[in-house]
């Protein structure tokens, strides 16, 4: 009975193990296709959230559906929402696009997967129903002087949001991000 218990136990911290491993691969920095928008990608066990960090040029969400929170600065605003591990290495949730496309409006919420690819790119791809979809592969930044910078006042306060650069290490396991107290209050309510 007790080596029963002692197997059960070593699964699921193996399990739990993996599970951190994975997701820790993909927090840090990513520079999106563009290179206009730096998203940091964040731990809040169980799920990954990922937010404006820096922006080359500051703007606005101007077409988000929630009245209160129309216009607001982009910076801090998440992008990536709530993603859970659905398989090995596969993230799904939603993502927020505040500005839209040729064929979608801005200030909507679509289905999204995350994965690193074999490159070390992060493969972000999101859905409109089941029959739109495209998405982005976003760069690593592993030197926090790349461009866009975030600024040294801080998003959220905390010791994660005042030092980007730990972030930036694949794998490093870390205390809980500042901001996940935070983030999901800051989501547009659709």
């Amino acid at each position: 009975m007790l080596a029963k218990l002692l197997g059960v136990a070593g699964l699921l911290l193996v399990s739990t193990s993996v599970t951190a491993r994975c997701q820790n691969a993909l927090t840090g920095d990513w520079l999106v296709e563009d290179k206009s928008i730096r998203v940091r990608v964040i731990s809040c066990p169980p799920a990954l959230w990922g937010y404006v960090a820096a922006e080359k040029t500051p703007g606005r969400d101007m077409s988000n559906p929630d009245p209160a929170m129309r216009g607001r600065p982009m910076l801090g605003v998440p992008l990536l929402i709530n993603l859970q591990e659905t398989e090995k290495g596969l993230w799904a949730g939603k993502i927020y696009d505040p500005k839209g496309t040729a064929v979608t409006a801005g200030g909507k919420q679509y289905d999204v997967t995350a994965r690193l690819t074999a490159k070390g790119q992060l493969e972000v791809r999101g859905c409109m129903g089941k029959i739109f979809c495209g998405g982005q592969d976003w760069t690593r930044i592993t030197d926090p002087a790349t461009p866009p910078v975030p600024s040294p006042t801080p998003i959220f306060s905390g010791p994660s949001a005042t030092t980007p650069a730990k972030l930036t290490k694949p794998g490093a396991q870390s205390a809980q991000d500042p901001a996940c107290s935070l983030i999901a209050a800051m989501v547009p309510k659709s």
